[in-house]
């Protein structure tokens, strides 16, 4: 039985998603030095206007840069070593 979700309710869906996803944004702000990542939660919100106020070019412009920019967080942070991001890995044994 498929889920029909009103167009209200699909975007508190995306609202919730790009809450998470500008926390995670300012939260790996503190420890890598990529270019834009602060700006990601500001990014999100123009796209989200820009659906809101029916101008769709400029939010998938927008949502492509902000992916962008998260895509070369993942890719810094998938380089790195993982004992960098576990911390005091004696906290982690059980």
């Amino acid at each position: 039985m498929a889920i029909l979700l009103s167009t209200n309710q699909l975007w508190v869906a995306y609202g919730f998603m790009f809450v998470c996803l500008s926390g995670v944004a300012l939260k790996e702000s503190f420890c890598f030095k990529v270019v834009g990542l602060k700006l990601v939660p500001l990014l999100l919100m123009v796209a989200v206007a820009g659906f809101a106020l029916n101008r769709p070019v400029w939010s998938i412009v927008v949502l492509v840069i902000a992916c962008a920019i998260l895509g070369y967080l993942a890719y810094e942070k998938w380089k790195m070593p993982l004992h960098f991001d576990i911390g005091n890995k004696a906290n982690y044994q059980i």
